[in-house]
């Protein structure tokens, strides 16, 4: 298919293409309770090209994906369309990402062993974990991926990569003599730790019995607040997503160069960095979708706005290198230490229904699902409620944690520690 791809697309009267092929492996396992109900192994192959067509000082460009069983012409018939479809489009002239190659594998988490094996590796830790009475894992979806991806385009670049991942979907549920409560959590790994993922399993058997006894209660005014790494990760993608090059290019943005988003001296300052890749970050990559090489960024350093990043298009648009389309962001630690943590009265949010980050209008807030009060040597747990602030005034309380953690897109502290937010 691809060599037939690249044929009609060069005969095609374009200026250039792209394609994008993507083969995924899986195992998947599906339990009741403990019990696995359903196994199901499968692959798929997706293809998705781009075109471009000079014309009348622009650049049009179009894409489309094709089934692995597409014939040569439906090929043909697909490329003609887009290429009348990008002729409609103008953007200002760019060029492809130029004779970059490589094959890239990455296989920590299988470690020489079959999906199925990690699968039920993975299955007898998440099971290991029971909890307190009452509490349990509902049900339980596993899915292990292998995935190779593979970028061509008419100027010579050809990339390719294999990875694996999984996924992990659980209903923990906590049952009441009046009642059952259920939550949902979804966690994904690129390397199998035994200890780490049955702690994860502990922690969300403990928040779902939290949920199940978590009550309206009055809090206190004025308690600092606590984040978890995923409420931290929203925040800095809000920065991450003003310090794009495509932002700088469409004065979408309200950051510039030298901007400081914290100003007090007595907090930990932001040292964030756009990486490649991370040690426990699912999206690490060696390249990017353009078939672009990635190249670490640090866009504030010590609360001030530092540089700007992105990929082959933008980066020609803006006149900055290149450093591909970063997908993790790497936090620096921060002073705080769990004993410090520990001591504090404070209000641990640990479940969200959406952290709202507006650096436009300079606002940070959330309904909050579940929290712990730790007041006075007790902890309290807490529901139906909601934090609001001013952003700039509650970044420059901030403490990070010296514990760091990884995310699919994230990795740094695992908790932040933040003042001055209105509690109603």
């Amino acid at each position: 298919m691809m060599d037939l791809l690249q044929k009609l697309l060069s005969s095609a009267g374009l200026d250039g293409y792209k394609i994008n092929r993507t083969v995924t492996e899986t195992d998947q396992l599906f339990f009741v309770h403990d019990r696995v109900e359903t196994v199901r192994r499968g692959r798929t192959t997706d293809y998705s090209v781009s075109v471009y067509l000079a014309h009348d000082g622009a650049l049009g460009d179009a894409s489309f994906r094709l089934s692995p069983t597409a014939t040569e012409q439906e090929i043909a018939s697909a490329v003609a369309a887009a290429k009348e479809n990008a002729r409609a489009i103008r953007n200002q002239p760019y060029s492809l990402v130029r004779g970059e190659t490589g094959s890239f594998s990455h296989k920590n988490l299988i470690e020489g062993k079959s999906l199925a094996e990690v699968a039920e590796a993975i299955a007898n830790a998440v099971f290991a974990e029971r909890g307190s009475a009452g509490a349990g894992l509902n049900a339980t979806e596993i899915f292990l991926y292998h995935t190779d991806t593979r970028i061509v385009n008419s100027d010579g670049t050809d990339k390719s990569s294999s990875s694996y991942s999984a996924m992990i979907e659980t209903i923990p549920t906590f049952d009441l003599p009046d009642r059952s409560v259920e939550t949902y959590a979804q966690t994904r790994l690129s390397s199998f730790d035994e200890p780490s993922l049955r702690a994860y399993i502990r922690e969300e058997l403990r928040k779902v019995e939290l949920r199940a006894k978590a009550e309206k209660i009055d809090l206190p005014a004025g308690v600092a607040v606590t984040l978890p790494a995923e409420e931290i990760c929203e925040i800095l993608s809000e920065y991450a997503d003003q310090l794009h090059y495509s932002a700088l290019y469409t004065h979408s943005g309200i950051l510039k160069k030298g901007d400081e988003i914290q100003t007090a001296e007595d907090c930990d300052r932001i040292t964030l960095t756009a990486v490649g890749k991370a040690e426990g970050a699912c999206e690490s990559a060696d390249f990017d979708e353009d078939g672009s090489s990635l190249t670490d960024r640090t866009l504030i350093r010590d609360g001030k706005v530092e540089a700007f990043f992105g990929g082959n298009r933008f980066a020609q648009y803006v006149g900055e290198p290149n450093t591909g389309n970063l997908r993790v962001l790497s936090l620096a630690p921060g002073s705080l230490t769990e004993e410090e943590l520990f001591a504090c009265d404070r209000l641990e949010c640990l479940q969200f229904s959406g952290l709202q980050v507006d650096l436009f209008n300079d606002y940070i807030g959330g309904e909050v699902r579940l929290a712990v009060l730790h007041k006075d040597g007790k902890e309290i747990p807490a529901t139906a409620f909601s934090i609001s602030g001013k952003l700039s005034e509650v970044l420059n309380t901030l403490r990070l944690s010296e514990k760091t953690t990884a995310r699919p897109n994230y990795v740094g502290p695992a908790v932040a520690l933040l003042e001055k937010f209105t509690i109603l």
